[in-house]
């Protein structure tokens, strides 16, 4: 049988520190919903073909891109805030760069293409921009080929009830970890392609 680890990169960007903590909680239950056993039986896997080992890094997106100079996984999982339209501290230097990946001149369409992405927004609808930072970072990766998988979480903190910002994040988490082992179970991305990416976002100026 067929074992191999798989990263998953765990982004973050907050202002007060809420985006920060889901991000936390989230790599902790990645232990328990992302096993191998957990795997197969999301994606009804029953014969085992392959036993895989999730590690999880967590880390803003901006020590993504200064730190770990944009060494992509193929699967990356971000929880963001905006902070009056712009980017929360961890995140004006990502927020940068998917402006530039959206502009039309000179960007390659296929740049990330491969990279799969689940995306969770948080913030508070009392601000008129709450939801721009998270959006401008989804169109971002997606204007460079990226996948998105799962739904656009919207997370507002204004909500109430069943609707609250809490609830709503735990809804888009049960609904996540299926369409996350369904990647997981797909064949990896070959390393040449990995830095192939590296190369073209460490490339770009933003």
């Amino acid at each position: 049988m067929a074992k191999r680890t798989e990263e998953v990169l765990v982004l973050y960007a907050s202002q007060l520190g809420t985006s920060k903590r889901f991000a936390r909680a989230f790599v902790k239950e990645m232990e328990e919903q992302l096993t191998s056993e957990a795997i197969q039986e999301y994606t009804h896997q029953s014969d085992g073909c392959c036993i895989i080992k999730v590690v999880p890094t967590l880390m803003t997106l901006d020590d993504f891109l200064e730190e770990r100079q944009a060494a992509w996984t193929r699967l990356v999982v971000i929880f963001v805030s905006s902070y009056n339209g712009a980017a929360p501290k961890g995140g004006p230097r990502f927020r940068d760069l998917c402006d530039t990946l959206k502009s039309p001149i000179g960007i390659d369409p296929h740049m990330l293409t491969g990279l799969k992405y689940a995306i969770c927004g948080l913030g508070s609808s009392s601000y008129t921009t709450y939801f721009e930072n998270p959006t401008a970072v989804n169109d971002g990766l997606t204007a460079a080929g990226a996948t998105r998988v799962g739904e656009f979480g919207e997370a507002d903190m204004q909500k109430r009830g069943e609707y609250n910002q809490r609830n709503v994040v735990a809804r888009w988490k049960k609904g996540i970890w299926k369409e996350l082992a369904q990647v997981l179970i797909e064949e990896p991305l070959p390393p040449e392609r990995l830095l192939e990416m590296q190369a073209a976002i460490s490339a770009l100026k933003y």
